[in-house]
């Protein structure tokens, strides 16, 4: 089922007071009544909830419990497309930390061409970051995970489309130079923009060393997009940033923000970023929930997993064109099944009716059972509904008086009235309902009509 295109998510962190937290990324209704919950679940401490199982969950919608179908780590089965953002500007030459661990004062010199001069030993920051980068690209599988390449400075200047070939990846990560501004927020954009079209799960992971200073684009026209695309932005800090400023953004895309203070810590959190989008869940629930009128739901989930607990709070999402659809159309088909219920009682009741006919006739039905059968069939009711008086006329090519019996639907008798062939009748009394209608003239019986009395 392609997540990135279903039609209502729920977008969100759930809070707990337990020893777990469970964040949604979405609610997928194009299977209704299976629902699709994808989310991903962490201990406390951040570490991701690897393993669970369909037995440990345990799912309420509108506070009703539901089967819980399926539960599988999408990293076994669904694709996992990244755009991955990598920051070239000209600061990711420029490590102070690691050059004053290396005993030199960190205002290095220039060579006469204006280039810095770098002690022995010394790792650019913008290296760290591609071996970095490099490195986390092994950890995917490409034989159903893809992945972009966006590189920025004071533009967005290097676009490697969404691939499965990693020496392409690789390539595109190399060939990348430490060089002028920042344009972040252009380069978000573009990093979400490669990846919106593809099945599966997609997420953008992005690091950067700066403030955005040159971009065309702001904060609000990243949110938007990432609430719009579903695409949740994970956000690596490295150095002098604002931190504040980037974990108010990763909050906003439902993304997660990570702080690198020197570009020695980027391997390890590339390498727990990867965890975590493979530690993500795909969990198919039924919904037992038909009504229409419903719009919004209530969903609960827990798991209790090797002593790790976990009881969400109440989040709530809406209903989709596509789940009404199919609601209308079970609550047609309930509509059919129920008339043709009624059909199969009217018929019943019918055979009663005549039963009684036949023995109510007594010695005149054995008199006239040698007699050509009369016809008898009420012809004409009108108005129909109607709202008291109504017109009854019936064909009889014998006798021209007989007996009306009027029922409810399920075959009771309600009341019979004296009737001749034309006969108007005041059923006012009779509550708003509907009503089968039957005569008997002489022993036999004609075929129901409906009535409806509004």
């Amino acid at each position: 089922m392609p997540f990135v295109h279903a039609q209502k998510k729920v977008l969100g962190e759930i809070t707990t007071k337990d020893t777990a937290k469970l964040s949604i990324l979405g609610v997928y209704q194009d299977q209704f009544p299976k629902v699709s919950v994808v989310f991903r679940a962490e201990k406390t401490n951040g570490n991701p909830v690897f393993g669970l199982g369909i037995n440990d969950m345990s799912v309420r919608e509108n506070g009703d419990k539901c089967e819980v179908v399926s539960l599988r780590e999408i990293s076994q089965k669904k694709p996992i497309n990244i755009g991955a953002v990598l920051d070239h500007s000209g600061s990711m030459q420029f490590d102070e930390k690691q050059l004053i661990d290396l005993g030199f004062n960190p205002y290095y010199d220039y060579d006469g061409e204006g280039n810095p001069i770098w002690p022995k030993g010394y790792k650019a920051p913008i290296d760290v970051a591609k071996t970095a980068l490099i490195s986390f690209v092994d950890q995917f599988n490409f034989s159903k995970d893809k992945m972009s390449i966006v590189g920025f400075s004071t533009k967005v200047d290097k676009i490697l489309k969404l691939s499965d070939n990693k020496k392409k990846i690789n390539k595109m990560i190399n060939s990348m130079k430490a060089d002028d501004l920042t344009a972040f927020f252009d380069a978000l954009i573009e990093g979400m923009q490669q990846i919106r079209d593809a099945d599966g799960l997609s997420v953008v992971v992005a690091l950067t060393d700066g403030n955005d200073n040159r971009s065309k684009n702001g904060y609000e026209d990243v949110v938007e997009l990432s609430k719009e695309l579903n695409i949740p932005v994970y956000l690596i800090g490295l150095g002098d940033v604002n931190a504040d400023s980037l974990q108010m953004l990763a909050d906003a895309t439902n993304g997660e923000f990570f702080y690198a203070k020197s570009a020695s810590a980027l391997s390890d959190i590339y390498g727990k970023i990867s965890s975590k989008l493979q530690a993500f869940y795909d969990m198919v629930y039924t919904s037992p929930n038909l009504d229409t009128s419903s719009l919004e739901r209530t969903l609960e989930i827990s798991f209790l997993k090797d002593g790790i607990h976990l009881i969400t709070e109440e989040e709530r999402f809406q209903i989709d064109e596509s789940t009404k659809t199919y609601i209308r159309k079970k609550e047609e088909q309930m509509r059919q099944a129920k008339l043709e219920e009624e059909e199969q009682q009217e018929l019943l009741f019918y055979g009663g009716i005549l039963s009684c006919a036949l023995l109510a006739g007594g010695l005149l039905f054995y008199v006239a059972r040698k007699k050509k059968k009369p016809t008898l069939e009420i012809s004409k009711v009108y108005p129909n509904p109607t709202d008291g008086v109504v017109h009854i006329e019936i064909n009889n090519n014998e006798v021209e008086e007989g007996v009306l019996f009027i029922m409810d639907n399920q075959g009771v008798l309600i009341k019979q009235v004296a009737v001749t062939t034309k006969s108007t009748l005041d059923l006012i009394d009779l509550p708003s309902g509907i009503y089968m209608l039957s005569v008997n003239f002489q022993g036999v019986q004609s075929k129901a009509v409906k009535l409806i009395k509004q």
